[in-house]
């Protein structure tokens, strides 16, 4: 049905042209113009292939069309110039002082001086990285130099096409995931669509590329800091022994005809890193680590090929942080398995979850048995946020959503050694967190637009959040603008701690304080202890009392020194910590 239509009295009436022009089925119509001949329209035409069709020129006004390129008799012209995405670019210009100086928009920038008969390409190709892949839109500005869109930024040349430049510096880069090496606490690592793996300094414009391509998840040994991961789209994962000067494959053993995402997830295991594991349809370990060979651990875990490959893929894969072999894994089509033997077998725990796109499932830190999962219902025009916690390894669910706005969740992070009460979400509208385990939520920064967040790492070195966005680039957040101090060793809870939140953990208020801070706690028996001490372990102030119930103490900060304190709160044999910070 594409055809090129003609109005004569500002769209109240529209008239088909034909004259020359195609008849049959064709892909989209790109139309130009230009004042050097007002006469003359032009047409580009798509192919049902998503190829170049031919391009079509009419000097009155559209009533007669003569081909001056067609994709068999183009002179110099790639018969792949628009590389099967015609449906996605589809445009053509031409010179405001030259009618016969043509443009054509595809991967690359190809150009004809004499009305098409000859043609050559008025960019460098975009594997050299000058001037980025996927051209969109082009003008000539009142200099007549040439203003370039791609995929990746605005350049600009002269009007001969020469001396190309990267004339903008803001940070709109789409990240699908983020990533934080302990070997480089300062940096920030990630991948981007169209924009391959980069890394750098969290205030720096100019990253260093580390690979090309879609960028999706890089990855890092905490025992070889020359060693790095990083991955393509569907599932083209690679590694470097050398810090990045050179890849070589590493999917040796994934069968190729396998399903696999767009963003195909692998990590490696925090338990050893030579052990790591990825999921197409089914899940594959590894266990020869820099130098990957995976095995199958498991059948399909989707519902099998029903309707597209696309919609029966694993989406998130993830290995307790505290018990070992314990791997939880979710699919675009609704499911959540769960391995306590690395992939001997394996258990559906999608029961009580909702039936939606599974984008994130998170064991806990501290807990064994602890785990979340989170879902977008997009696909399904459903906008509630879905996300639930198990406390029984998946048995049952309970919605931990609270007062989320109706934003899809994209990624879980659950803050270590804070009992799971400290947890941030990454949404379609930013970055979310809750202080009290998912009862009531905020959303963290006023600077952030609201955006997607794909992705959430945690720098545990310098105590900060970043994000990855789909919009703004990479963005970090000071965890301590929250009162939210880092992990505390003996506080981090083992394999053999309860199975159970605690409802008696303490509220802080205000977070930072000043002058008074409020601690408020639920004390089940009849006597407790409560101590304050500052960060040389020093006791600033200790009630010993036989209370029980919802309990308050109001403590009077003002001639103590800024800085961090801790609250220890010992009930029977158990003891429960929390932060303040002075300001």
């Amino acid at each position: 049905g594409a055809k090129v239509w003609r109005s004569e009295d500002g769209g109240a009436s529209w008239q088909m042209l034909s004259g020359g022009l195609p008849m049959g089925p064709t892909g989209r119509v790109g139309l130009a113009v230009t004042p050097a001949s007002p006469e003359s329209l032009y047409a580009m035409y798509v192919g049902e292939d998503s190829q170049l069709q031919g391009i079509y020129r009419s000097d009155n006004r559209g009533e007669d069309w003569l081909p001056i390129t067609e994709e068999s008799s183009a002179n110099g012209l790639s018969s792949n110039a628009l590389g099967g995405f015609g449906w996605y670019f589809g445009k053509l210009r031409v010179s405001p002082v030259d009618p016969d100086d043509i443009i054509l928009l595809g991967v690359d920038l190809w150009r004809s001086r004499d009305n098409g008969a000859n043609w050559y390409m008025a960019a460098p190709p975009w594997f050299q990285y000058q001037v980025h892949a996927d051209k969109h839109d082009l003008v000539f500005d009142a200099q007549q130099r040439i203003l370039l869109a791609t995929d990746g930024g605005l350049y600009r040349a002269d009007y001969e096409g020469q001396a190309w430049e990267d004339m903008e510096r803001i940070p709109t880069s789409q990240f699908y995931r983020i990533a934080w090496n302990p070997h480089r606490p300062d940096w920030i690592y990630g991948g981007m669509q169209d924009n391959g793996t980069s890394g750098g300094p969290d205030l720096a414009f100019e990253w260093p590329r580390i690979f090309g391509g879609d960028g999706f998840q890089p990855a890092f040994r905490p025992d070889l800091p020359e060693v790095i991961f990083v991955e393509t789209q569907n599932g083209g994962i690679r590694v470097s022994t050398n810090e990045g000067l050179s890849f070589s494959s590493a999917t040796q053993g994934i069968d190729p005809t396998d399903r696999k995402d767009w963003d195909m997830p692998y990590i490696i295991s925090p338990h050893n890193p030579e052990v790591m594991y990825t999921g197409t349809y089914r899940v594959y370990k590894s266990i020869t680590g820099t130098a990957p060979f995976w095995e199958p651990v498991s059948e399909d875990l989707t519902d099998g090929l029903l309707l597209h490959p696309r919609y029966h893929t694993i989406t998130t894969i993830n290995e307790s942080p505290v018990t070992e072999g314990r791997l939880y894994v979710g699919t675009v089509d609704a499911n959540v398995w769960r391995t306590d033997n690395a992939g001997q077998n394996w258990v559906n725990v999608s029961e009580g979850l909702p039936i939606r796109y599974v984008s994130s499932v998170k064991p806990s830190p501290d807990f064994s048995d602890y785990v979340y999962a989170a879902h977008t219902g997009y696909k399904d025009n459903d906008f509630i946020p879905h996300l639930h916690r198990s406390t029984d390894l998946g048995g049952t669910w309970e919605d931990i959503s609270g007062d989320l706005p109706p934003l899809a969740i994209n990624d879980i992070y659950i803050l270590p050694g804070h009992r799971d009460t400290v947890l941030f979400v990454g949404t379609d509208g930013g970055v979310y967190g809750t202080l009290n385990g998912g009862q009531q939520w905020e959303r963290l920064g006023k600077n952030m637009p609201f955006i997607p967040v794909y992705d959430i790492e945690y720098d545990s070195i310098n105590h900060r959040l970043f994000a990855g966005t789909h919009a703004r680039s990479a963005l970090s957040y000071p965890l301590d603008s929250l009162g939210v101090g880092p992990a505390d060793p003996d506080t981090t809870i083992t394999a053999a701690a309860a199975v159970a939140l605690p409802a008696d953990y303490i509220d802080v208020f205000p977070v930072p304080a000043r002058e008074q801070v409020r601690l408020a706690f639920f004390n089940p028996q009849s006597s407790y202890e409560l101590a304050i001490l500052n960060n040389q372990g020093q006791l600033m102030q200790l009630w010993q009392e036989q209370a029980s119930g919802q309990l308050v103490h109001e403590v009077d900060l003002r001639r103590w020194p800024s800085g961090w304190y801790i609250a220890k709160l010992k009930i029977r044999h158990q003891v429960y910590t929390a932060r303040i910070l002075k300001q």
